[in-house]
């Protein structure tokens, strides 16, 4: 265990990435289509012969906000983007190498591709990869997955879907409920 510290799976569109009218920086990435033919991220499966280029708009905050957040969670990226979010999402947070939750090794159900439920799919990998520890999995389509962990079927133990509007992205309230989680399950009496 990383520092006795609780995990928090990072999506990053509608999270991270929000939208552009409300984030002051705003990053142009452009990811080759070589790069994403060798990818085997979901992500990059809809792409053209020249690649893909699109904007990051990110809060001028996020960067202290993800400093804060890794004093009490090991942070995992549980995007779509797969390892590209280390090469292209984790430099202009200011962050190193994180670990990555590998969608692409869960295929979709059915019933996941028939409700559109994104979430869910990636929960399915999300929780064996947290092995028992304590986390919670911030996404802007969780809506469903939060409904049918309500019911108490999905996870037994301490986790937490934090479902953000994909227009505001993570938020300052977001914020201060992560801390709040992360704080309350270090694992061991404190940071390390």
């Amino acid at each position: 265990m990383v520092g006795g510290k609780a995990l928090l799976f990072l999506d990053i569109d509608g999270v991270l990435n929000g939208d552009s009218r409300r984030f002051s920086e705003r990053h142009q990435v452009h990811v080759s289509a070589e790069e994403l033919h060798s990818s085997e991220s979901p992500f990059s499966k809809n792409f053209t012969e020249e690649g893909l280029t699109f904007d990051v708009n990110l809060d001028p905050r996020m960067r202290a906000w993800m400093d804060q957040l890794s004093q009490v969670f090991e942070l995992v990226w549980a995007s779509t983007w797969e390892h590209l979010a280390n090469t292209y999402i984790s430099p202009l947070l200011g962050l190193g190498e994180l670990g990555v939750v590998e969608h692409s090794k869960f295929p979709p159900t059915p019933d996941e591709v028939a409700k559109h439920d994104v979430a869910l799919w990636k929960w399915r990998a999300i929780v064996p990869y947290a092995g028992g520890r304590p986390f919670c999995f911030v996404d802007d389509q969780a809506g469903l997955l939060r409904q049918r962990l309500r019911s108490g079927k999905l996870f037994d133990g301490p986790s937490v879907p934090l479902v953000l509007s994909p227009r505001h992205g993570l938020t300052g309230t977001d914020l201060a409920h992560l801390l709040d989680f992360g704080t309350t399950h270090l694992l061991g009496g404190g940071a390390r």
